[in-house]
């Protein structure tokens, strides 16, 4: 997947890197790779509730020279190449490209989950490889299908993931203020007390990213929405 040059609007830093300020096509033709925007928040991220920080304010994620490949010999098919990007706090990636183009392959090579094929490259945090134990604590991943408890109600699921997280260091009270703030942000106050399974696909979907922003993490990483037709 060769990168094209990027606009005038793009900048350098020190290293030469680029730091993806607009849209850059990712390849030449319409077939092949995604499409990256990147955009600064005017403001920085606000807390929810009593949410914990990672505590990396400043954090930088760099990819560089990830590859990922499919299959063996003959058969081998290569589905990312030199992909390379740097991302600051604060700051929006969004990939965009035609069914095919390889964006669910590069979100789950990044999020460590790509184990159908061999990955190679580099992928750091504020210049720390991104292990499966570092992942964990300081990134989350909004997956393209929800799949969460059934017969629990948004609150509950949002309670007991808040549990999960610790995100209130036992304190109840301070747990319910936050589970409640989220429900109310996200506008699921009308079906806080419903099961996941009697949810609309866009509620379920809100209920999802609410589990998110409850343990509020140094990196989102937000799948692909499909909208029921």
């Amino acid at each position: 997947m060769s990168t094209t040059n990027p606009k005038k609007e793009d900048k350098e830093d020190e290293q030469g890197e680029v730091e993806v300020e607009v849209e850059v096509d990712v390849n030449s033709n319409a077939n092949a790779g995604p499409t990256t925007t990147n955009e600064t928040s005017k403001d920085p991220p606000r807390k929810l509730g009593s949410a914990k920080s990672s505590g990396m304010d400043a954090s930088v994620l760099r990819v560089k020279n990830v590859n990922f490949t499919v299959g063996k010999g003959d058969k081998a098919k290569q589905i990312l190449q030199d992909i390379n990007v740097k991302i600051k706090w604060g700051h929006v990636l969004a990939l965009m490209g035609p069914s095919g183009a390889g964006k669910t392959v590069l979100i789950s090579t990044l999020t460590l989950d790509a184990l159908f094929g061999r990955a190679t490259g580099s992928v750091t945090l504020n210049g720390v490889d991104l292990t499966d134990t570092m992942f964990k604590q300081h990134a989350y991943v909004v997956v393209q299908n929800d799949k969460l408890w059934p017969y629990l109600t948004c609150r509950e699921t949002l309670t007991y993931a808040g549990e999960l997280f610790d995100i209130a260091n036992g304190d109840r009270q301070v747990l319910d203020e936050a589970v409640t703030a989220i429900i109310h942000k996200l506008g699921l106050d009308i079906c806080a007390d419903v099961r996941f399974s009697g949810l609309s696909g866009g509620q379920q979907k809100r209920l999802s990213l609410g589990l998110a922003l409850l343990k509020s993490p140094t990196l989102l990483f937000l799948g692909t929405y499909r909208m029921n037709k």
